[in-house]
């Protein structure tokens, strides 16, 4: 769904990040279903913001955690996915607002995006 609304929201610019913007959010999401407790009863939103980057927002209702400081615990099958946030996205962060937990990433600073 996160993906679908990514497409529905493409704009030229979109259009060349597509792919790194796609991986971006769907890992991020990923992470918010695997350890928000997702329920059916809670949601996730994703916000789009085509600014001076593409900054991406995943919202959810779970207990939240601190960005990493170093990578540790990430072995063969798990735990590559804000490793994979972090070199891929040109800025991204995790903070509360209200009751949601916010990871947030952002493209497109780079020369030619």
């Amino acid at each position: 769904m996160a993906r679908a609304g990514l497409a529905a929201a493409e704009t030229s610019r979109l259009a060349r990040l597509r792919y790194d913007l796609a991986l971006l959010t769907t890992e991020i999401v990923s992470n918010a279903v695997r350890h928000a407790g997702m329920q059916e009863d809670r949601e996730i939103v994703v916000r789009v913001t085509d600014g001076e980057r593409i900054h991406v927002e995943v919202l959810d209702e779970g207990p939240g955690f601190d960005r990493p400081t170093a990578w540790s615990g990430v072995d063969t099958t798990h735990g590559w996915g804000l490793q994979l946030v972090d070199r891929l996205a040109d800025a991204w962060g995790v903070e509360r607002d209200g009751p949601w937990n916010k990871v947030w990433s952002e493209l497109g600073s780079r020369p030619g995006a």
